[in-house]
């Protein structure tokens, strides 16, 4: 079972799969002074800056707080997501409650100093839905703020099989 937390609300996924992994992604962030130091991560038209200084929770924190993105794990070796010392694709990133291959995601320094790496693809995530498990069809009667965006995931399949996902950027 997938859910996004919306306000005070869990929000279920209308979906149920098998033979599913989660996609996992790493890059690696060096910065010789993690004391005032910075970077960006964008993901479908969203970003977060995340100081050089976060730890894992913090950054997971901050990842999570982009409107394109559920949950996910964030595990690296050191105490801080930038090392001093240049490493091998230190911070990993799982997507737990997106489902199937993801985009990358994009980095980008925002200070002289911080030196990262592309982010690469460790784990391809894959799903398959389970045909005839759940409705089809979602209505969503309770009453929400126009303001606030709204993100929704649609696949289709048939007895030839499915397309390349492509995103969409609100």
């Amino acid at each position: 079972m997938h859910t996004k937390e919306y306000g005070t609300e869990n929000i279920q996924a209308s979906t149920v799969d098998i033979a599913t992994n989660s996609e996992t992604q790493a890059f690696s962030c060096t910065d010789a002074d993690t004391s005032d130091g910075s970077f960006d991560l964008e993901y479908m038209g969203h970003s977060v800056t995340i100081p050089s200084a976060s730890t894992a929770s913090e950054v997971e924190t901050l990842i999570e707080s982009l409107d394109s993105i559920g949950d996910v794990t964030v595990t690296f070796a050191t105490d801080e997501v930038c090392d001093a010392t240049p490493g091998e694709r230190n911070v990993q990133i799982r997507f737990d409650s997106e489902l199937g291959d993801l985009p990358i995601i994009a980095l980008s320094a925002t200070l002289a100093g911080v030196a990262l790496t592309p982010a690469e693809e460790l784990t391809k995530g894959r799903t398959q839905a389970v045909v005839g498990r759940l409705p089809y069809h979602k209505i969503i009667t309770e009453e929400r703020d126009a303001s606030v965006p709204w993100f929704v995931r649609v696949s289709a399949f048939n007895t030839v099989g499915y397309g390349v996902a492509n995103p969409t950027i609100p």
